[in-house]
């Protein structure tokens, strides 16, 4: 595990990487069931209706497209992935407790078949509670099977290298707060799971500082 140097608050680290936290099969294993259910296209949150308890969605193709399919953690054939995401936020040590895990998001950006991106945002919703803390996305697809896609973050002085998460199994986690995007795909298909980590609020409004 690696992790970005530039502390954050008292406890936090902004950035942890984990090579390989799923393995080949695994990450077949996670695109099979993509593959064997019903896909929806993929939306935003619509903050403007969305409620404390109740996160409103919104499809705006000028943020965001692709395929998206959530998995419950009640599925049992899934169950080996909110396992291991679960204990891997402990791993990576941020120094704040989450809850379990509810459900997964895995997605498919397809360049032969309306392609894929996800223009600059935040996966934080200040009004939900409870409030995304963490984030993680793990990386399903090889890498030479597809270019452009690509997870880049904007905003911190020191980002993680692309090379850090790239690979497939690969996983970084990250506050929920960092501003990245998903750059269009631009041949082929790249498959990727996103999973929120959620806790008591401990984040204030543009803030970079948990309250």
């Amino acid at each position: 595990m690696t992790s970005n140097e530039r502390n954050f608050g008292v406890f936090f680290k902004r950035f942890h990487t984990v090579p390989r936290l799923f393995s080949i099969e695994e990450c077949d294993r996670i695109i099979e069931y993509f593959e064997k259910n019903t896909s929806i296209k993929a939306s935003v949150v619509n903050v403007s209706e969305s409620k404390p308890n109740q996160v409103v969605s919104k499809f705006d193709t000028n943020v965001r497209d692709g395929s998206l399919v959530f998995c419950d953690h009640k599925v049992a054939e899934m169950n080996f992935a909110f396992q291991k995401l679960n204990y891997a936020v402990i791993w990576a040590n941020f120094g704040w407790s989450v809850f379990p895990l509810r459900f997964l998001q895995i997605a498919k950006y397809d360049a032969n078949n309306d392609g894929g991106y996800y223009k600059s945002h935040r996966d934080i919703i200040l009004e939900n509670r409870p409030q995304r803390i963490f984030s993680s996305v793990t990386q399903l697809s090889q890498p030479e099977n597809y270019t452009g896609c690509e997870l880049v973050f904007e905003k911190p002085e020191d980002p993680p290298r692309l090379e850090e998460y790239k690979n497939k199994g690969d996983t970084i986690f990250f506050t929920s707060i960092e501003n990245h995007e998903v750059k269009p795909v631009l041949s082929g298909i790249r498959y990727s799971l996103t999973a929120w980590f959620e806790g008591p609020p401990i984040w204030n409004i543009e803030s970079e500082y948990y309250v």
